[in-house]
């Protein structure tokens, strides 16, 4: 069997990016994230999570992105990842946003990426 997530990604004021690690958090019941949530923090239980997951991949749609001002921005990409910290992280690289702590530890030059480069498709999202 295989777990596909499939994540819209957007840029958050509070976490940074919100899209692959964030949308997984709707395999739990509301519940169980609920009391989850009011013993540790958000960054922990994705960490948490992601260590008793199935592999699974994201399929993450970065067409359109938001910017803080309301402006629209079209970057026209679709990332795939079956480590959804790698994507997410990729997808701050691109919007070349300041990083959210949860995410600095992960290095971009360890993260495979296959296809065109980061440096070709990036997009400053909070200047026009």
């Amino acid at each position: 069997d295989l777990i596909i997530n499939l994540p819209i990604l957007k840029l958050d004021s509070k976490l940074g990016v919100k899209g692959a690690l964030e949308n997984s958090l709707k395999f739990l019941k509301r519940e169980s994230y609920l009391s989850l949530q009011y013993l540790f923090s958000l960054e922990e239980i994705i960490e948490k999570l992601q260590e008793v997951f199935p592999s699974y991949l994201t399929l993450a749609e970065a067409n359109t992105i938001q910017r803080s001002d309301g402006f629209t921005a079209f970057l026209g990409l679709i990332l795939a990842s079956f480590n959804p910290f790698n994507l997410d992280r990729v997808f701050a690289e691109i919007c070349q946003i300041n990083l959210p702590d949860w995410l600095k530890k992960i290095k971009i030059e360890e993260v495979p990426i296959v296809g065109r480069k980061v440096e070709e498709v990036q997009y400053n999202v909070e200047k026009f």
